[in-house]
């Protein structure tokens, strides 16, 4: 895997995002904290541009937790943080609802 040495942009619906983690092997982190429990299921943009182009992935915290469990799907652990996770997302629409 070559590493990436241009610039890179990151933005989140369409809004730069500042403090990107670069990890030692050159993947980049990007959180998104304090997202409310009633929008863990909404879906956002995420948009890294380079000196090659752009591109977007469709993401949202839920569709995160189930790339997790897809990736960790023999680890009883894994298994029912992911069902609390669902579970905690169901219940606060509910109650914003």
């Amino acid at each position: 895997m070559r590493k990436y040495k241009g610039s890179v942009e990151f933005k989140l619906d369409d809004n730069v995002l500042e403090g990107i983690t670069k990890q030692s092997d050159g993947r980049c982190v990007v959180e998104i904290k304090n997202i409310p429990a009633d929008k863990l299921s909404e879906m956002h943009g995420i948009t890294v541009t380079t000196d090659n182009g752009a591109a977007t992935v469709r993401v949202s915290a839920l569709s995160y937790a189930k790339a997790l469990l897809d990736a960790y799907a023999s680890d009883p652990l894994a298994v029912n943080a992911a069902v609390a996770f669902c579970r905690y997302s169901k219940f606060a629409d509910v109650l914003a609802n």
